[in-house]
């Protein structure tokens, strides 16, 4: 009489078989994740550095077409929400508050935003789902910064973007 099919302990060595393939190739995955997560972070940094401090590459006419939260008001967002909507106040060089005017056509300045795409608040965090942290003035230079894969400041992964061109 002929039986088809597996024998247990035939069972048994595929799933050890599994099990050790699933220890080595598990960690190597999670490496190539970990520089995605890097990548999406410094990308999302470098955009709200451009939306606060402007992109000096943009230009019209000679003049600079993307000035940013600072080019249009002259001062500082307080917190990096103040990307998304009008604040009250901003920040100047030495963290004094200042009004932020509305926008005038004419003379091209006050408040022109939103600065960010602001649908599902992902500008505030990094690719690990941590808030940015945000060091505006009277922070010298002004700084934003994400505390990487540990969410620990001064863990050796942090990254931080000083916010000057």
């Amino acid at each position: 009489m002929k039986h088809n099919g597996f024998t247990l302990i035939e069972l048994v060595m595929i799933i050890i078989l599994l099990g050790i393939v699933s220890a080595v190739a598990i960690p190597k995955f999670w490496d190539i994740i970990n520089p995605s997560k890097d990548k999406v972070t410094r990308h999302r940094m470098e955009e709200l550095k451009k939306a606060i401090v402007g992109n000096p590459d943009m230009t019209a006419a000679g003049t600079s077409s993307a000035r940013g939260f600072r080019g249009d008001t002259g001062l500082w967002p307080i917190q990096l929400s103040d990307l998304a909507t009008q604040p009250v106040n901003g920040l100047t060089d030495t963290g004094a508050a200042s009004p932020v005017s509305n926008w005038n056509r004419y003379t091209r300045k006050g408040w022109n935003g939103p600065y960010v795409d602001a649908s599902n608040n992902e500008y505030l965090r990094d690719a690990w789902g941590i808030n940015f942290v945000y060091a505006p003035p009277p922070a010298n230079p002004p700084t934003i910064t994400s505390y990487g894969t540990n969410g620990i400041s001064g863990g050796g992964d942090d990254i931080m973007v000083e916010l000057r061109y």
